[in-house]
């Protein structure tokens, strides 16, 4: 399936060991296009999720001793941002939200799908207690002009 592809030349244990180290990781906010490379330096930078899956395996191992190799693939292959999107079903609501999200496809695309001049706009703005939100996202893609509607209910 291709997964890993830029590191096709590492065996698992390398590509896991720079999943823990954060040289590979993957974004899950908006105000940013790709992920850090680095770890993060202050504490308003999110933590690395290689940390996370690290804790994970050292807190409950027997969680990952009998685990699937399915379950395992699920878990790590949020990290391979070539060809996997992630977002959680829940999220927060941010005026990047769209152009993130058309950016992230565009990226597992492999070339084929490159959106230029990418906007948004609120059609109806998200406000607290009201039901639906809907954010327009506008981009120029082989030469023509789209636009989606991404339709928010509730959170």
């Amino acid at each position: 399936m291709d997964f890993f592809k830029d590191y096709s030349n590492l065996t698992s244990e390398e590509i896991l060991n720079k999943i823990f180290c954060n040289e590979i990781n993957y974004a899950s906010g908006w105000n940013y296009e790709e992920p850090s490379i680095s770890p993060p330096h202050n504490v308003w930078e999110p933590i690395p999720h290689g940390f996370y899956l690290q804790c994970s395996i050292e807190e409950k191992p027997e969680h990952w001793v009998g685990a699937s190799d399915f379950e395992i693939d699920l878990d790590l292959i949020s990290f391979d941002t070539k060809r996997v999107v992630v977002e959680p079903s829940e999220t927060w609501i941010d005026d990047n939200m769209g152009p993130a999200m058309l950016r992230r496809l565009a990226r597992i695309s492999r070339g084929v799908f490159r959106p230029t001049n990418i906007s948004s706009k609120w059609l109806i703005r998200p406000r607290e207690r009201r039901e639906r939100s809907v954010q327009e996202v506008s981009f120029n893609f082989r030469g023509e002009k789209y636009s989606i509607q991404i339709i928010l209910q509730e959170d």
